[in-house]
């Protein structure tokens, strides 16, 4: 008489441990997918006009600059309300408006 190898039942991977009540995510999703930390954020609901602070990118786009210029200006000290905070960079927005208006003044 042989014996068969047990088999190990396959893993349904519908099914997610954050999944209420073990309900299947839809086909395609993970359960909490679309829900990022920055949604949550109340400053991420703010358009660049009214945000106090803002990230590389915002400020590329606000100056028309490519990043490479932006990090160049401010490592020769000619763009100013650069800031980093836990280690990410930062651009106080009312210190570049001031300094926006005053390039566009003279």
């Amino acid at each position: 008489m042989s014996r068969r190898p047990k088999t190990k039942k396959p893993l349904n991977r519908s099914t997610s441990p954050s999944s209420p009540a073990g309900k299947a995510a839809p086909p395609g999703t993970r359960a909490g997918a679309g829900r990022s930390p920055e949604a949550s954020s109340p400053l991420s609901a703010q358009s660049t006009d009214q945000a106090l602070l803002l990230t590389l990118p915002q400020v590329c786009h606000l100056l028309n600059l490519s990043r490479s210029t932006l990090d160049r200006m401010a490592k020769d000290n000619l763009i100013p309300g650069r800031l980093k905070i836990g280690g990410q960079i930062r651009y106080h927005r009312p210190t570049l408006d001031t300094w926006l208006l005053s390039h566009l003044q003279s």
